[in-house]
């Protein structure tokens, strides 16, 4: 079981979700409904079986996969942190990866 790290090219997000979640040519993701960050991040830990009839299926890029999430979540923080350079936006702030639990100093 692993964790793929996908970017949402519609929103410009990157995430880290069970693989489970990826469609099997890896160019969407099954997203739950929930609206709180907690039942979110609840779902992903418990790698919630997608429900087809309720989740919403999102165009996604697979960036790569790890097998435990906390490497997963660290790589995807690194991610946004290198887009954001390259798109030239001033700093990465700790708001913007506290919920992988990653800072990010840039100087």
């Amino acid at each position: 079981m692993s964790y793929s790290i996908v970017e949402f090219p519609c929103t410009k997000e990157c995430e880290a979700v069970p693989s489970e979640w990826v469609t099997d040519n890896k160019d969407a993701c099954w997203w739950p409904p929930y609206r709180q960050l907690s039942r979110l991040k609840k779902s992903i830990a418990n790698r919630e079986a997608p429900v087809h009839s309720s989740w919403t299926l999102s165009d996604a890029r697979v960036l790569g996969t790890a097998g435990a999430i906390s490497m997963c979540l660290n790589l995807a923080c690194v991610y946004f942190a290198s887009k954001t350079l390259v798109l030239g936006t001033a700093s990465v702030t700790d708001e913007m990866c506290s919920y992988v639990g990653c800072y990010i100093i840039l100087q």
